[in-house]
């Protein structure tokens, strides 16, 4: 179900049963324009591909074709996509070139076309086609070493195809020495109140490739540069599985898998009955709405290493199923369940703090020790964002860059946002600059604002000839809006940042930035509360 006119999948959903669409129109009618009509679709519970092609009017090229890992439902931005299909049969793959060379000859593009399909016990199902770039282009372009921007354009301009050195139908036949796994990258842990389950509404904020002579190789190297840690289960380790009825089944498959790896399982009591009648080895586990303990005293425990929840209400952010998934205030909780609980020191890995964070540290009477920020009072380990951003723009002054920008985030991030500022703003005085406004500008944490905002960034204050920025993802979006538009790094503009993202690593030019130690910080935090338990007047102290 969806409105008639859609981005991104913005408020689409996938309905099981009457109730869904009861639900579903409950909320759309309190928030969008009715004036446009709810659409209804038919849901084919298969596997999706994307097809990107480039056709001169008569004859067309498919450089490759992208097999989605998830399920159909899940938004092609959010999905894991593998180069070439992992498991079609060549009858699927033949029909899927078939059709879209079909397709571009009937619409008489001359260009590029993107196709999407759905392919369900063999059947190849149309979703939609769209003549017109799409954002696979970069991707598929990159992993086969077709320029399909560069042949579109050639296209364009009346060149043939067969002329090009490409050829023509699939190109190399499909075939190619190894494989690129395409797998999101979410900011979650930034973007408090949104519901983690994936469906037809993206919400994903970048992406990572793997490569690899196997696709298991691949989609492992995808899924550790897009930052997913994988645990080994310890004594006591479990895992929560919290699922609708019409995943049960594959549910009670998983939960045997990760049985044999040696973790206790644990379910909501729905879940719990079916696993155990499936001869799962399940423990029930009483829902977050229910009586304590419960499932948030599980999460609280430190021993759950992995959670597996699918909601057949997944529109409704007051349900348990919703809260369970991503609930912002379980860290004040778990705070204040310490506070009365026997426990003789916290260790707090602090983000953003809001004023009942402050009102439940002040009431314990326990060491802590809080990690990442640096809060008045209490001990802390912490960056020293400030010293970061200032050295780092003071090596590019001291180049020689006499026309510094700052691309930064929210003020209200006291760490990233403020205090880089501050140390941005301090090297620009050191060395006899005043701060000027209008070379500075506010990102997300992500590639894709770092890119719109250098955009927006030089095109107020033209001729910038260094640009601070306070993280290394901004940083890489930056970098790309001046390769994209001919700014040579670091010949014409020079680019620091703070971090260290492994992308940018291996960015096509090497990322300056100042590396925080993260790794050592626990370690530090830990030596520090056993100090303090060991001198227990020793209350705050800043490392």
């Amino acid at each position: 179900m969806r409105p008639s006119y859609v981005l991104g999948g913005q408020n689409m959903i996938v309905a099981y049963n009457s109730a869904d669409v009861t639900e579903y129109m409950g909320v759309i009618t309190k928030h969008v324009d009715m004036s446009h009509p709810v659409l209804m679709d038919k849901y084919i519970l298969g596997t999706e591909c994307e097809v990107d092609a480039i056709c001169d009017g008569t004859d067309y090229l498919v450089p490759g074709i992208m097999q989605q890992v998830e399920r159909t439902g899940v938004h092609s931005g959010d999905s894991i996509c593998v180069y070439p299909p992992y498991n079609f049969p060549q009858d699927v793959i033949d029909t899927l070139v078939d059709y879209t060379g079909r397709f571009a000859r009937e619409l008489k593009v001359v260009g590029l076309v993107n196709v999407q399909y759905a392919v369900q016990d063999g059947k190849v199902y149309v979703i939609e086609v769209n003549p017109r770039s799409s954002r696979t282009v970069p991707y598929i372009s990159k992993v086969t070493g077709v320029p399909m921007v560069d042949l579109a354009v050639r296209c364009t301009l009346g060149e043939k195809l067969k002329d090009m050195g490409y050829g023509t139908g699939l190109w190399r036949n499909g075939n190619s020495p190894y494989y690129a796994v395409k797998v999101p990258v979410y900011s979650f842990l930034k973007l408090h109140g949104v519901d983690t389950m994936l469906g037809p509404e993206m919400k994903s904020t970048g992406e990572v490739l793997g490569i690899a002579p196997n696709m298991h190789e691949a989609l492992i190297k995808g899924l550790v540069a897009a930052g997913y840690q994988f645990k080994t289960p310890g004594p006591g380790s479990c895992v929560i599985i919290s699922v609708k009825d019409s995943d049960k089944k594959e549910a009670a498959e998983l939960a045997w898998k990760l049985h044999d790896y040696g973790y206790k399982i644990y379910g909501t009591p729905g879940t719990a009955r079916y696993l155990n009648s499936q001869m799962v080895p399940c423990s029930t586990v009483r829902q977050m709405s229910e009586e304590r303990p419960n499932v948030l005293d599980l999460l609280e425990s430190g021993l759950v290493d992995y959670i597996i929840s699918t909601s057949p209400h997944g529109r409704d952010p007051h349900r348990d199923s919703v809260k369970f998934r991503n609930d912002n205030t379980r860290e004040v909780r778990a705070l204040d369940t310490l506070r009365h609980d026997t426990v003789d020191g916290i260790i707090l890995i602090a983000t953003m703090f809001t004023p009942e964070h402050h009102a439940v540290l002040q009431s314990l009477h326990v060491p802590v020790v809080i990690v990442g920020q640096q809060y008045p009072g209490f001990s802390c380990v912490f960056h020293d964002d400030f010293g970061a951003a200032q050295a780092a723009t003071a090596h590019m002054l001291q180049k020689g860059r006499r026309k510094p920008g700052y691309l930064g985030v929210t003020l209200l991030d006291k760490a990233v946002g403020l205090a880089r500022r501050e140390g941005f703003d301090s090297a620009l005085r050191d060395a006899g600059f005043v701060p000027q406004p209008q070379r500075m500008s506010i990102a997300k944490f992500n590639m894709e604002s770092g890119y719109h905002q250098a955009e927006q960034l030089f095109g107020r204050a033209p001729g910038l000839d260094c640009l601070f920025c306070a993280t290394d993802s901004i940083a890489l979006g930056a970098l790309q809006y001046c390769r994209s538009h001919s700014l040579r790094v670091p010949d014409d503009i020079m680019i620091a940042a703070v971090g260290d993202n492994r992308i940018g690593r291996v960015a096509y030019v090497p990322l300056t930035s100042a590396h925080l130690h993260y790794r050592t910080a626990g370690d530090k935090a830990a030596r520090l509360l056993l100090d303090m338990l060991a001198d227990p007047p020793c209350r705050a102290a800043d490392d």
